[in-house]
């Protein structure tokens, strides 16, 4: 049984950070760190940006009097395809989550902004995930519950950013196979085809918590604008720079996030 001797009551809510977005948790809020690699069967993370090591971090649950606490368990790097790693490694760090009893899922990502409209720091909390990888975790014997992120989390999300002055769009996430970056022709079959932002992560891992009964909540960082009429070059360093510089807002929309989870166990601040 993979397991980690965490003091006190296990988080019910987990997150994964994506590119350069762990970096934007306040280091007085971690209870306590645990490599990945202390735990079986969970593949290395090698991509610069991600770090292997789980986090128990404190989030402050309201703003009152006597302030509540709630600890979320949050996996400081992920895994992707294009790493050449399969399914299976992509997705365990999903699976080792539900198997410690989290019930909810914050999945974080840099993503391209595809729709004109988008910038850089624009935060977009997915009202779809499209899997465009050509790899699946869904079979008909074990078919893909449907929807994958959980729209009643979502509303609430979106209504506790507002509350707080964090200003959080929506759209459709596309996640694709990667590495490379997407040319100008599929920048217009993407948009004309409904996405607004795309990356290289998310969805499967999506797919696999939903399979698994765990909510799921998808929160996008918008890292690098898309145009189908200028072509440039990016690079990962660039994507990791401006997922540094946008991941204090993020940061503020997944403490949004945990506020919005209607029924969880509370710690005294």
């Amino acid at each position: 049984m993979w397991s980690i001797d965490w003091p006190s009551e296990w988080p019910r809510i987990a997150m994964i950070a994506g590119s350069g977005i762990a970096q934007a948790i306040p280091p007085e809020s971690i209870q306590s760190v645990v490599p990945m690699d202390s735990q079986p069967g969970l593949p290395p993370i090698h991509v610069a940006g991600h770090r292997a090591e789980f986090a128990r971090t404190r989030v402050q649950r309201a703003e009152s009097a006597t302030p509540q606490t709630v600890d979320i368990l949050v996996a400081m790097g992920r895994t992707h395809l294009y790493e050449g790693r399969s399914v299976p490694d992509v997705v365990a760090v999903v699976r080792w989550l539900a198997l410690q009893g989290c019930s909810h899922l914050i999945l974080t990502n840099a993503a391209g902004g595809l729709h004109p409209s988008l910038q850089v720091g624009n935060l977009l909390c997915a009202s779809d995930v499209w899997n465009a990888t050509g790899r699946h975790v869904a079979s008909p014997s074990h078919p893909l519950r449907q929807p994958v992120l959980d729209p009643e989390w979502r509303a609430r999300t979106l209504t506790q950013c507002t509350n707080e002055g964090v200003r959080l769009l929506q759209g459709t996430y596309i996640s694709v196979l990667g590495p490379s970056y997407e040319t100008r022709a599929e920048i217009r079959m993407y948009r004309k085809m409904g996405a607004d932002v795309i990356g290289m992560s998310t969805a499967l891992e999506a797919e696999t918590a939903a399979t698994l009964g765990m909510k799921v909540l998808s929160l996008s960082l918008v890292t690098n604008v898309l145009s189908d009429a200028v072509q440039r070059h990016l690079n990962h360093d660039e994507v990791l720079a401006a997922g540094s510089a946008g991941a204090a807002s993020l940061w503020q929309a997944v403490t949004a996030a945990v506020r919005a989870v209607d029924v969880m166990p509370t710690y005294p601040a």
